[in-house]
């Protein structure tokens, strides 16, 4: 495990030409601010530019047209904020839309029509992940929310949420250097809180606010591992989602259980990364990864770079 600031040397050899600039106008005032925006991934599409705003509006863009052509179309995605937005896998059409409606959004682009809309979180819902591998045409992906939950959904199933991690980042701040010991105490906490919490059902335990266990960013790493980050507990938790179920527990689904498993047990994260930083710890606001360097946006005004160790090849 690697962790240390990002070096941010590299931005002052960046250059912003006022053409490239995009203004984001909305419904109530001339200018709205910009939530969140996600290139689309397709080789043949990268200069397609989705932008969620704080009005709930979707603006799409194409980066690659003279400035002041570049808006294809808008509209109206969300009575409240949008706070991140996601294409479906490889898709030019399917975009995932994240709010403070508490809601999850599946949209199609070509004709500004909503598809699904994913009920389940209490509270805003922060980001969105999809899962690696899956088709252009939908599947996995995952939410995280201001309630405390971790959600995986399928977009080809009806229904609510196929998985579940509630009280993801619950409890106080873990100190520590990120050795194997820390990891160990940070998890040994993390599941007392969770113990604690036990007797409420998980929409109950994640409540409609949430702040202080807010989990503000979910991203997966690979097809079966999950990087979540909280505002305040100040650790980055890696989780094996194969150990995942419906109930938030890490039980064999109902389909696979055998009559002589006992009650489910609270599902644990294979890896917690401690906060690097000096002092206190900070939480974190986003997290992205990228061909096996983790970056994490703190709190504490640094971006920290850490080299996560790869889940190990089956869930026990």
């Amino acid at each position: 495990l690697s962790a240390r600031p990002f070096p941010t040397e590299f931005l002052s050899h960046l250059e912003l030409a006022w053409s490239d600039t995009l203004e984001v106008a909305g419904d109530v005032s001339p200018r709205v601010p910009p939530m969140q925006a996600d290139f689309c991934k397709r080789p043949d599409r990268p200069s397609l530019l989705p932008v969620g705003d704080e009005e709930g509006g979707v603006l799409l863009m194409d980066t690659e047209l003279p400035a002041g052509s570049g808006l294809l179309t808008a509209w109206r995605a969300h009575r409240n904020a949008i706070f991140d937005v996601q294409w479906m896998a490889d898709s030019a059409d399917q975009l995932l839309t994240a709010s403070g409606d508490k809601t999850v959004r599946l949209h199609s682009c070509l004709d500004r029509r909503e598809i699904r809309a994913f009920n389940g979180h209490t509270s805003s819902v922060k980001s969105l992940s999809c899962r690696p591998g899956e088709p252009a045409s939908g599947g996995q992906f995952c939410s995280s929310s201001r309630d405390g939950t971790v959600r995986l959904w399928d977009s080809r199933t009806p229904g609510g949420s196929v998985g579940v991690i509630p009280d993801a980042h619950a409890g106080g701040p873990v100190i520590g250097s990120g050795s194997s010991a820390a990891s160990r105490r940070a998890a040994s906490s993390s599941t007392a809180a969770r113990r604690r919490r036990s007797h409420a059902t998980v929409g109950a335990s994640s409540g409609g606010g949430g702040g202080a266990s807010s989990v503000t960013c979910a991203v997966f790493i690979d097809s079966n591992s999950l990087a979540t980050c909280g505002a305040a507990d100040g650790v980055i938790k890696l989780w094996d989602i194969r150990a995942l179920s419906a109930s938030g527990s890490g039980a064999l689904t109902p389909r696979r259980r055998r009559s002589s498993v006992s009650a489910p047990k609270p599902l644990t994260p294979r890896q917690i990364l401690a906060y690097p930083g000096p002092g206190k710890p900070h939480g974190y606001s986003h997290l992205a990864f990228d061909r096996g360097r983790l970056f994490a946006s703190c709190l504490d005004s640094a971006v920290y770079e850490f080299r996560p160790l790869m889940l190990r090849p089956e869930p026990s």
